[in-house]
């Protein structure tokens, strides 16, 4: 069919969108002229020349008529002439190598699609797995249908040869002889050419110089910052938990704390540590700094006069207003 399909039944042109058709194929013993490209263990084939030689059965099927044969097969075929049968080992084989490949390929074509809802069609089939659909246009054959199905033949044919039992080798100098086990001399010898992917790499030195000096000098701009920060801290490391974050960033409200004091490393004093802390209205204070004689740390005295802002203060310091229902006032 050309362009978009129906959706559904109710869609105008539904009963004249699907019209089946019906292709038959007959297997013939072909010669092929194939060219094969072994590049880094994957095989690519291209059929230069195919000739088909005859019918691997070249027997007529007649529909409708029974046979009389004296066999379990109740199907008719003529000439009983053409028949194959096992004392015919040679040819027997053969035609059962043939039909193996068959069944393979059946195997991949039986089956049905149910494109009722052609969004989303019920794939009971093997035929997805092959490029015979268009998997894009609601798993559809595509039109030139009777041109794909020989070529994935020869496909899955063509595919034995990747393993090398399978390979027939000719020498190239008497390709009439089958080269077999047996060792080459001189008279074999052929002049070849093997060639091979790699990858290699060509360094530029004052490209590498750049970049590696500009990474460097970056580097020792960092080292450098950070020592100063270091020094403008008194040498005081600090780590990266919430209270010393809080140390480091405090407002006003928490000046009256004593921050100073602590080991080497930037910790809290642990009286500073056990200091509730909350959040609401704060009175940002204006009083001076005493220091404590006893500890050491800088204390300011908290005033009652400044800005009302909202932010983080001390137990007592901070009032927090509490929401109450409209039905219980």
């Amino acid at each position: 069919m050309d362009g978009e399909p129906p959706i559904s039944r109710s869609m105008p042109g539904w009963n004249d969108a699907f019209i089946p058709k019906v292709i038959a194929c007959e297997h013939y013993e072909t010669d092929y002229t194939v060219l094969f490209n072994l590049t880094g263990g994957q095989q690519i084939t291209n059929v230069t020349e195919r000739k088909f030689v005859r019918r691997v059965i070249d027997t007529t099927w007649i529909q409708g008529e029974d046979a009389n044969d004296g066999t379990n097969d109740n199907t008719t075929a003529v000439p009983n002439s053409n028949y194959i049968y096992p004392r015919d080992l040679h040819r027997y084989k053969r035609l059962a190598a043939f039909h193996s490949i068959g069944a393979q390929l059946r195997g991949f074509l039986n089956g049905t699609i149910n494109s009722q809802k052609t969004t989303n069609p019920i794939v009971n089939t093997r035929v997805d797995q092959t490029k015979l659909l268009d998997l894009r246009h609601d798993y559809f054959a595509f039109p030139e249908l009777v041109g794909l199905v020989p070529e994935f033949y020869e496909n899955m044919v063509f595919s034995l040869f990747s393993n090398q039992q399978f390979v027939s080798v000719v020498w190239a100098t008497n390709p009439a002889v089958t080269a077999g086990t047996v060792p080459g001399d001189e008279s074999t010898a052929y002049p070849c050419v093997r060639t091979r992917f790699e990858n290699r790499y060509y360094y530029h030195e004052r490209d590498l110089w750049i970049v590696y000096s500009i990474a460097i000098l970056l580097a020792a701009v960092g080292v450098v910052s950070g020592t100063l920060a270091v020094l403008e801290n008194e040498g005081v490391l600090r780590n990266t938990r919430f209270s010393t974050i809080v140390a480091a960033t405090r407002g006003l409200a928490f000046e009256k704390l004593g921050w100073v004091g602590g080991d080497d490393r930037g910790d809290l004093p642990r009286d500073v540590k056990s200091v509730k802390v909350g959040y609401g209205i704060v009175h940002r204070g204006s009083g001076l700094g005493v220091l404590q004689s006893d500890t050491g740390y800088l204390e300011r005295a908290a005033g009652d006069v400044g800005d009302v802002r909202y932010g983080f203060g001390l137990e007592g310091d901070v009032r927090q207003l509490k929401r109450e229902s409209s039905f219980l006032r």
